[in-house]
């Protein structure tokens, strides 16, 4: 240190340049996640699908000890002495108890798929039983649903009287879905029958065969009017396709006269007691046509035949033959029809494309006679839509001109309104068709016993859970 012009001078030395060294200690390492802490739920619903399998096993496995046990305390019951000489049956392990609800639903699942495999034999013993006693089958399959779930639950080692009770309750809901299945169904036919409205007996014959067929290929109509241009187009499309059909047969192909005239033999003889014609007209109006017949030759081609057939076909259907007007038995008109219809038979054994195409074409026509009729007797008697709007129209352009008018009549307009539409929405022909192929397809779901199946499985299910949810097995004790 010195001094200099009189000011005092500091030297400060410089820091130590050695360099500060830190030390970074590596992270602690930790253990990596396991599937049940990445996916909880997912693991959850997998841990729970466990426990009903294991539920299932367990039950399964418990079934010979239960049968051991009911056996021995039937045989105690019944033999003298027997709860004195007749050993204790062997107790189900500890192990086979389930410890918790999802195990208990795993038990009451294999229950019921052991009730599924007896239902089967035991609803064919009901029926049998059913048939030689003359007990209702109904009756018969309920009891025997019954006995089936009250039976598992004894092998099971509960009590057979609630798992019984609820078996029969779900055969009795099924059996009533069934039975109730011919009445949907009639009112589906006539709902769509109220559609149609024949008059004519003539008409409600055809009526009575075309329905049933119209609600299987679930026939919807806007209108009458709409399915009768239907029927025409069907009619005109498929009488090109038989003309079609017809006359690409082959020539080789020869229809049997023979069968045709044999045929007729067989009717005449319903006219004939021991050699004798009773109805000699009936006889002459048949031998007629196996005469005509037999001219044609046994020769005669496939498109001769058919034209045969045609001829005789115009007569009847002029007659009403064909839409259900009775013909007296014997005239010619009515031997008419029996060799139309031979014919018809052997033409459609040689070719049954053909006899297919005229079954569509017979349909249809039929369907066009129907609706034809209905709707030219409806002209003029509904307004259709018009009935709807009028009103609405007409209170929109009163409320224009003359302003609001006292809320009374403006409510009453409404509901008059209102019930009116409501009114035309329910006899329109889109509504009646509509709900009536809904309550065929109802009657058939009803009638194929997959609801009584449904209500049955359901009954066993909740059988054997129900079960599973009461008390201890007595053979676990």
């Amino acid at each position: 240190m010195g001094q200099s012009d009189g000011s005092t001078v500091y030297e400060i030395e410089p820091p130590d340049q050695a360099q500060t060294k830190y030390e970074i200690e590596p992270p602690e390492k930790t253990a990596p996640q396991t599937f049940s802490q990445r996916h909880p739920y997912i693991a959850k619903v997998g841990e729970t699908l466990g426990d009903v399998a294991t539920g299932a096993g367990k039950s399964l496995a418990s079934t010979p000890y239960n049968l051991a046990g009911a056996v021995n305390t039937g045989l105690r019951a019944v033999l003298p002495y027997g709860d004195k000489y007749i050993p204790a049956p062997p107790v189900a392990p500890k192990r086979l108890e389930e410890t918790n609800t999802a195990q208990k639903v795993g038990g009451g699942l294999e229950q019921a798929a052991e009730m599924t495999l007896a239902g089967g034999p035991l609803r064919e013993g009901a029926e049998a039983f059913s048939a030689a006693t003359k007990i209702p089958a109904a009756a018969a399959r309920i009891a025997a649903e019954s006995a089936n779930a009250g039976g598992n639950a004894i092998l099971h080692g509960q009590q057979p009287g609630p798992s019984a009770a609820i078996g029969a309750g779900a055969a009795t809901l099924g059996e009533a879905v069934s039975a109730a299945a011919p009445v949907v169904k009639r009112a589906a036919e006539n709902q769509y029958q109220k559609f149609l409205s024949p008059t004519k007996q003539t008409t409600k014959n055809m009526t009575d065969k075309i329905v049933p067929e119209l609600l299987e290929r679930r026939q919807l109509a806007l209108s009458g009017q709409g399915l009768e241009n239907k029927a025409a187009q069907q009619t005109e499309t498929l009488g090109g396709k038989i003309n079609d059909a017809v006359s690409k047969v082959p020539t080789t192909v020869k229809p049997d006269t023979a069968t045709v005239v044999k045929s007729l033999e067989k009717y005449k003889q319903g006219f004939i007691v021991n050699g004798v014609a009773v109805d000699e007209a009936a006889v002459k109006n048949v031998e007629k046509l196996q005469d005509t017949i037999t001219q044609l030759g046994p020769n005669v081609s496939y498109q001769s035949l058919n034209k045969v057939r045609h001829i005789l076909d115009k007569g009847v259907a002029r007659s009403g033959g064909y839409a259900g007007k009775t013909i007296a038995e014997g005239t010619a008109l009515d031997a008419q029809k029996e060799a139309a219809n031979a014919i018809r038979r052997e033409l459609s054994r040689q070719s049954p494309d053909i006899a297919k195409i005229n079954g569509e074409f017979h349909f249809w026509s039929q369907v066009g006679d129907v609706i034809g009729a209905t709707n030219q007797r409806r002209v003029g008697q509904q307004g259709g839509l018009t009935r709807v709007i009028a009103p609405i129209a007409g209170a929109a352009a009163g409320l224009a001109l003359g302003g609001l008018t006292p809320m009374g009549g403006l409510d009453a307009a409404a509901a008059s309104t209102i019930m009116l539409a409501t009114s035309e929405v329910i006899r329109s022909p889109a509504w009646r068709t509509t709900s009536a192929v809904m309550k065929n397809e109802l009657a058939d779901a009803m009638a194929s016993g997959s609801v009584a199946e449904v209500a049955k499985i359901a009954g066993r299910i909740a059988a054997g859970t129900y079960a599973q949810s009461k008390g201890n097995n007595p053979s676990r004790r």
